[in-house]
């Protein structure tokens, strides 16, 4: 058995990417709790600054997570990726958007039946944060087709592949704006 290689840097990345979206969870906007001031308060700009400083743990996050991916094949069968998953994202998704939905969304809206949760649920207004969810739901389906480009695709493929997702969302943007 051939010795793996440690990208010891991958775990700092991790460590410093999952340290920073937790205190951009932390340091959310005073507003929100009614806190309202004709200056901003130093807690206000405190919080814009660290803010700043630490939003680059979510762009780092999903690259660590197609970094650890994307390689999947080498390690297991796409079967067996899609029920892990399943089993360590999807399944908690949905259990804790209906939880959210009971006590965040209910308490602020009111009607709690099964058309307005599913409405609400795949438009991602149930809990905010929940927005890292569909992203990453969307990654893991395409990941076994990324991975075969990476693993058996050539350089000229690879570039392509790319030129194809970015060209589309560049005419979009010219068209919209």
């Amino acid at each position: 058995m051939a010795k793996s290689k440690k990208y010891y840097f991958m775990y700092l990345n991790a460590i410093a990417s999952s340290f920073a979206v937790v205190v951009l969870h932390t340091v959310t906007n005073p507003a929100q709790f009614g806190i309202q001031t004709s200056r901003p308060s130093f807690y206000l700009i405190l919080c814009i600054i660290l803010g700043i400083i630490f939003s680059y743990g979510v762009p780092i996050f999903f690259m660590q997570s197609g970094a650890n991916i994307l390689n999947y094949r080498d390690r297991y069968n796409t079967k067996t990726f899609f029920i892990k998953r399943f089993n360590k994202v999807v399944i908690p998704f949905i259990t804790w958007s209906i939880i959210g939905f009971f006590f965040i969304f209910g308490k602020n809206n009111g009607s709690l039946t099964i058309k307005v949760f599913i409405k609400n649920f795949l438009l991602g207004d149930i809990v905010g944060p929940y927005w890292f969810f569909y992203n990453i739901t969307g990654f893991y389906l395409c990941a076994p087709f990324v991975s075969l480009i990476i693993k058996y695709g050539s350089k000229k493929i690879i570039k392509y592949t790319l030129l194809i997702l970015i060209v589309p969302k560049c005419q979009f943007k010219l068209e919209k704006g």
